[in-house]
């Protein structure tokens, strides 16, 4: 258990729970008082799972690195639950919102991008480190959202390549995103994050 509380400590999994929880609240009670439904807008509740996959991934490695790599911990399950656990985290409070006055949703779209999106983050954390995960979400999801705007795609790799805005039975769209998330997963349990450059300062 103190293992547990020291690892959650030094990943700062607590201040990244935090901070997501408030963005859902914050968004949920505005989207409540000056919004003329209930439902918040799907691009902006795709932008909050965003956000907290962002939060996420400054959980994705600690201070030190040569302590992260030991062999003196079985890191492939620590880093597999940490993912599996962080998604739980994430979507909590977006499920929460369905008895409040804002609710996020639709839930199965929401749970799809969340994993997709989640696993590009894993994925971005094993190759060019947990300090620069949070971009190939954003730059992802950015150009999907302003292109899905002049309407729907018959194309198969349209779909594919604008999986976070297509309605949850689009095969395309869950191919990509169940992609996403295997790669991911697997590509930060086993190999986890490379080392920070000299010039990167380590999180406090």
């Amino acid at each position: 258990m103190r293992w547990t509380w020291l690892y959650l400590r030094s990943r700062g999994v607590a201040a990244s729970a935090g901070t997501g929880v408030a963005l859902v609240a914050t968004v949920c009670a505005l989207w409540s008082a000056f919004a003329g439904s209930r439902d918040v807008d799907f691009p902006l509740a795709l932008l909050v799972v965003v956000l907290l996959v962002s939060a996420v991934s400054a959980t994705l490695a600690g201070p030190d690195d040569a302590l992260d790599r030991t062999a003196a911990k079985p890191w492939q399950p620590v880093r597999l639950a940490h993912l599996l656990s962080a998604y739980a985290v994430m979507m909590a409070p977006l499920l929460l919102t369905r008895v409040t006055a804002g609710r996020f949703g639709p839930v199965a779209e929401l749970a799809r991008d969340a994993a997709g999106l989640l696993g590009l983050t894993a994925l971005g954390a094993a190759l060019i480190g947990a300090h620069r995960a949070w971009l190939p979400p954003l730059l992802w999801t950015l150009p999907a959202l302003y292109f899905s705007a002049g309407g729907a795609s018959e194309k198969t790799a349209a779909r594919a390549l604008t999986w976070m805005v297509q309605p949850i039975g689009d095969r395309p769209a869950a191919v990509m995103a169940a992609a996403l998330a295997a790669a991911g997963l697997l590509a930060y349990a086993l190999r986890g994050t490379p080392p920070r450059p000299a010039s990167d300062p380590a999180p406090a």
